[in-house]
């Protein structure tokens, strides 16, 4: 990187001046940017209006089905909106959250200012992804050829995984050179680096965190729960982020925290406190477009015990700072596998300290925002 911009537009659909939008990836690696680079403007908040027939589809479909955002009209709006702001605050680069301000920007917006967009994956991808969880937008084909087309054209698309990565270059032939994968930091970090954890020689302390119960594999982390039980082993599970129906959790090794704000001091300490009592984190997630609960674990040196699926790999290696458990794999070869690691008191060491290792060297907002100024770089020749 020769030097990094003095000026950044910063665009997102939603607020990223606010933590809680989008799990708070927005507004961290807006704050990372700002810890750089002397100026950062922000263009958020375009009204959203869309012609009647779509209005009238919205109505019929409700958003889950049929957002307004992803309506052509709208898109060009945000387009508009964008050259706009380009011109009238002329800044060094644009970074943007997703493809929806560049959608449908004219291809000379692009030759005048370095872009660089970032999202966990392409919008089709995670509608993939997530296809027995969520309602399929209706216009997700038609965005998703818009968002490849963008990644062809502007200086560098940026993805969490090369999960990511590798399917929009097979899918819609777009030059690798024009990818890069580069994973998401936590939101949560201790407030003072912790050691290297030592095995359990008791009670097992088991964490969930997720919003989606089904999704994050809630069902199955209570049932490792129950089959280290029947091992012999004192195992518990709290759980965060959600309540599960009662007939869905057993009261004798599971206590439900419900959901713990960031933004709330008393329940972030809560939360701190929960990820620091806890043995491994168990999210056995069946679809997972990145995960950052899993660079969290990472922070409080913690092993992750998570689902072999889609961007998961790209940050828990099995074996190595946590264990991978597979679509195949039953609850008790799982509680199998977290047993051996317990009495296997070097091993659960190592990971541990190789969790807290990996979650340092790579998953880290600055470090993120440090990787989107490199990229930002190959559309600013001659700079020095």
């Amino acid at each position: 990187m020769t030097r990094d911009p003095r000026h950044i537009l910063f665009v997102s659909l939603d607020d990223p001046r606010d933590p809680r939008s989008w799990s708070g990836i927005p507004h961290s690696v807006l704050r990372a940017l700002e810890r750089r680079v002397e100026r950062v403007d922000v263009l958020t908040g375009v009204p959203i209006v869309g012609r009647p027939v779509d209005r009238l589809i919205n109505r019929l479909q409700g958003d889950r089905r049929y957002p307004l955002w992803l309506t052509k009209p709208v898109l060009r709006d945000f387009g508009r909106a964008l050259e706009r702001a380009v011109e009238d605050l002329r800044p060094d680069a644009v970074v943007a959250v997703s493809a929806p301000h560049l959608a449908h920007c004219r291809p000379e917006l692009f030759d005048r200012v370095p872009v660089v967009m970032f999202c966990d994956g392409p919008w089709e991808l995670w509608q993939e992804a997530y296809a027995a969880y969520t309602e399929r937008r209706l216009r997700t084909r038609a965005y998703g050829r818009r968002e490849a087309d963008v990644a062809r054209r502007i200086t560098a698309t940026v993805y969490a995984s090369e999960w990511a990565t590798d399917w929009l270059a097979t899918r819609h032939g777009v030059p690798r050179d024009r990818l890069l994968a580069v994973p998401f930091g936590p939101n949560l970090t201790p407030p003072v680096p912790p050691p290297p954890r030592s095995a359990p020689r008791g009670r097992i302390r088991l964490l969930f965190v997720g919003v989606d119960w089904r999704r994050k594999g809630g069902p199955f982390a209570v049932a490792v729960t129950r089959a280290l039980r029947t091992l012999g082993r004192d195992a518990h599970l709290d759980i965060v982020g959600c309540t599960p129906k009662p007939a869905e959790i057993d009261p004798a090794f599971v206590e439900v925290h419900g959901v713990l704000s960031l933004h709330a001091p008393a329940e972030r300490e809560r939360l701190e406190r929960l990820y620091g009592v806890a043995d491994f984190l168990l999210v056995p997630t069946r679809a997972e477009c990145f995960g950052i609960v899993f660079a969290e674990a990472g922070a409080f040196a913690v092993p992750a015990v998570a689902g072999d699926v889609h961007a998961v790999p790209s940050i828990i290696e099995d074996g190595i700072n946590g264990l991978l458990v597979g679509e195949r794999d039953d609850p008790d070869a799982v509680a199998r596998r977290i047993a051996d690691l317990v009495d296997d008191a070097d091993g659960y060491a190592r990971m541990s300290a190789t969790a807290r290792a990996r979650c340092e060297e790579r998953f880290g907002w600055d470090i993120f925002a440090g990787r989107l100024l490199e990229a930002l770089d190959r559309g600013r020749p001659g700079i020095g």
